[in-house]
């Protein structure tokens, strides 16, 4: 810890024992070699020697590496910037560990620092210079040991605590410095990226020459536009003349223009050199998020940041953390420092004041990209990081915006779940809303529903199979009840359309989208074990050869035909905005299947580190590019081999039973067949999707790209296999459509045999789909 006035801007009102070390002046100290010296003077006295023993160090090392003059001028240019230009700057040379906590003779709360820094211990050695009572005056000193006294906390509970005094002198070779609890603050509050991003805050605000001097007499600064960019990006000349004229806006007919102060933040996509389209198995590019999912936020102001190429606009007087309910990281900070996605949790912190943000879609900075390893262990931080932050802003800062969204979808589900397996209208007053079985009177339409008997007998018009219109002619106050809740859905669809549209003009549904896309952020990895259901699922219905389900596949799959159709529809329209391409859709698709065992472990070691955050006050925002690094590796290589090698596995055990069953005579019923090769097709396609990183995970895909080049006559036939290889990864994206549309019409064709059989392709098509889209 080192005492610090990152606060003099706003110390104004505080009482002084609040206030850090350096504006606690008191009376001057009276200097032995002269005038009276304040603690500010001491302290920079103190630091200026250290700095001077760095630089005769520096000048002083060993010149075998370097020639002579070009050692000297590049020692000369580092020193031009181990300047100290603000009070909050000297008071981070003087920190120490701390290693307990205490009283002194006072009964003041002390912290015992050991490893203190050379500057805090010349500070402490100059007071005691000054005279045996100023080190107790000041509040900080060496620790000289005393007797434990009790002490009786507010609970009423009883504890002995050791009084401290201040020694006069130093006793043994390894010191500890004690200081008054009231004076110190955090060094380093956290040691994530956040917590640099913090500090560099912090220096362009106290430092001279950028923003202000430090004092409390300065104008806080209003608008910091702040850029950041990691290491392996790096900004194009227009960078500013894209991105500046986004936090402006017209503030009349004219020319007039001035900040936009709802504007917080400006993000510009991620773009990397020598990465082709059809090499990127993994999804390194993320094109589907930088050119539709973002296109798509944007028209609310609802983009996240994802870290680099981005710009804040920082107001000193609001910083983020001053607003906050919870004390888990240090009070005045602008960019939450308490997970390890500190772009997506202080974007969260904007939204919630009602402030938005910008996407510029232009190429405006250019990266390396982290690929295999790298980029995998960074998935499993992205979604290690979500399960920290949902944990955080649901029951640690308790987002009032979060818990009524949250609380909204709960509702919604509940209903929706009432209206479908619950008792409907007719099972509590008698009567249906619009439609009945012939005769039957309902609360709308009396006895006469000529449409309800349209709309069922439409539904005639679409069964090939006689068990299927057994049971239609069957079921026809079970199809009136479905028909009629279906026109309640359209009714209660439609007025929610119309709400959406008045909120629109109201200017109220963007901030209500906002509050969508960061429950989206926080809970995306809820559906993350979906897969791990359906891979069990049809290896059930492999093995057992049994349906888990029955109902008329023909009229699901015209349904599944009807979704598809407009989300691919909606996904087309904005994917010609963004100038997105078909592979980078089926790499996104990809990469959620591949995703599924980081996110298992994302959830275990977020959820458990969220708990260290809110409970025990840990610092979890730190990580390295290779955390995990084997074991995110081999989970996602086990898993990937794991799918292909069950469908190779169920081929087997499929061709087995058909020969067994063909030796015995008992070959088994129609609807035992179908369900096998329905549940085998599923596996096939889940192979397909993990086939080019299955290839790529055991690195395969460096052994084909050579056999593909390989034009020697002997390998003829491996050349070729290679290359359709290679071809096939930029038309891999093909099965997709085959899935959507081209199982559906295939099924409704009648051309696969009817019956449940295929109920594993319409799960398939449109919930795992669904999910992965």
């Amino acid at each position: 810890n080192n005492s610090n006035n990152s606060n003099n801007n706003n110390s104004n009102n505080q009482s002084p024992e609040k206030v850090p070390l350096l504006n606690a002046e008191g009376p001057a100290l009276l200097n032995a070699e002269g005038p009276a010296l304040t603690l500010n003077t001491a302290v920079r006295r103190c630091v200026e020697d250290v700095l001077k023993q760095r630089q005769e160090k520096l000048a002083n090392l060993d010149r075998n590496d370097l020639p002579a003059p070009m050692h000297d001028s590049c020692t000369s240019a580092y020193l031009k910037h181990r300047v100290v230009e603000s009070s909050w700057e000297l008071t981070r040379f003087c920190y120490g560990e701390i290693v307990g906590e205490d009283y002194d003779e006072d009964g003041d709360e002390v912290v015992i620092l050991d490893n203190p820094s050379p500057a805090l211990l010349g500070l402490v050695s100059r007071l005691y210079n000054m005279g045996p009572g100023f080190a107790r005056s000041r509040g900080l000193g060496l620790v000289a040991l005393g007797d434990e006294e009790e002490h009786t906390t507010r609970c009423g509970q009883t504890t002995k605590k050791a009084r401290h005094s201040y020694a006069s002198k130093m006793v043994d070779d390894h010191p500890t410095v004690m200081v008054k609890r009231k004076l110190v603050a955090p060094y380093i509050g956290v040691r994530g990226k956040s917590g640099g991003l913090n500090y560099c805050v912090d220096l362009l605000r106290f430092r001279k020459g950028f923003v202000g001097t430090g004092s409390a007499r300065d104008p806080i600064p209003k608008h910091m536009l702040f850029g950041i960019f990691d290491a392996r990006h790096q900004p194009h000349p227009d960078f500013w003349y894209q991105c500046l004229p986004k936090f402006m806006k017209n503030s009349d007919l004219g020319y007039t223009y001035e900040v936009n102060e709802s504007v917080c933040m400006v993000q510009a996509p991620q773009s990397f050199a020598s990465v082709s389209k059809d090499d990127d198995i993994l999804d390194v590019l993320n094109g589907m998020t930088f050119n539709v999912m973002n296109i798509i936020r944007n028209r609310c102001g609802g983009v996240t940041s994802c870290g680099t190429n981005a710009v804040w606009n920082i107001d000193g007087a609001e910083l983020s953390g001053a607003g906050r309910r919870n004390k888990c990281a240090p009070v005045q900070e602008y960019f939450d420092s308490r997970t390890k996605i500190e772009d997506t949790a202080s974007t969260h912190l904007q939204f919630s004041k009602g402030k938005r943000s910008v996407y510029v879609h232009e190429t405006v900075s250019t990266g390396i990209a982290k690929l295999n390893a790298d980029y995998l262990c960074a998935m499993q931080r992205w979604a290690e990081g979500a399960v920290q932050l949902f944990w955080l802003q649901f029951f640690e800062d308790k987002n009032i915006l979060l818990l009524c969204m949250g609380c909204g979808v709960a509702l919604f589900w509940a209903i929706l779940y009432t209206w479908l397996y619950g008792p409907w209208m007719k099972d509590i007053v008698g009567y249906n809303f619009f439609c009945d079985a012939e005769g039957a009177a309902t609360l709308f339409t009396g006895t006469e529903h000529a449409s309800c008997r349209q709309l069922y007998n439409m539904f005639g018009n679409f069964l090939y199979h006689e068990i299927d219109k057994v049971t239609w002619r069957q079921a026809e106050p079970q199809y009136m009840r479905l028909i009629d809740f279906g026109i309640m859905w359209f009714v209660v669809c439609l007025a929610s359309t119309l709400l959406a549209m008045y909120l629109s003009w109201r200017g109220t549904m963007p901030k209500i989208v906002r509050t969508l896309i960061m429950m989206e952020n926080v809970s995306y990895w809820l559906t993350s074990c979906s897969i791990f259901f359906w891979v069990s699922l049809t290896l059930y219905m492999i093995m057992a050869m049994e349906p888990p389900l029955m109902f008329n596949v023909t009229h699901f799959m015209i349904f599944v035909l009807c979704m598809n159709i407009a989300n691919h529809g909606m996904i087309n329209e904005y994917k010609t905005v963004g100038g997105c391409d078909e592979a980078s859709i089926w790499r996104s698709q990809q990469s959620y299947t591949l995703a599924a065992p980081l996110y298992l472990m994302s959830i275990i070691r977020g959820t458990i580190s969220a708990w260290g955050i809110i409970w025990h006050r840990l610092d979890k925002s730190f990580w390295t590019s290779s955390d995990h690094g084997t074991d995110v590796v081999i989970s996602v290589t086990v898993w990937v081999s794991l799918i292909f090698l069950s469908f190779i596995a169920c081929v087997g055990f499929s061709i087995a039973s058909w020969l067994r069953g063909m030796l015995s005579g008992d070959t088994g019923t129609n609807i035992e067949k179908q369900t096998q090769v329905g549940a085998l097709c599923m596996l096939g396609f889940l192979a397909m999707t993990v086939w080019e990183p299955f290839l790529t995970l055991w690195g395969f895909n460096k052994s084909i790209d050579v056999a593909s080049r390989n034009l020697e006559k002997d390998w003829k036939f491996v050349s070729k296999v290679a290359n359709l290889l290679v071809w096939w990864r930029s038309k891999a994206w093909i099965i997709r459509y085959i899935i959507d549309f081209g199982m559906p019409c295939l099924v409704l064709t009648g051309f696969l045999g009817g019956g449940a059989s295929l109920i594993s392709l319409a799960v398939y098509a449109s919930t795992v789909h669904g999910f992965r889209s």
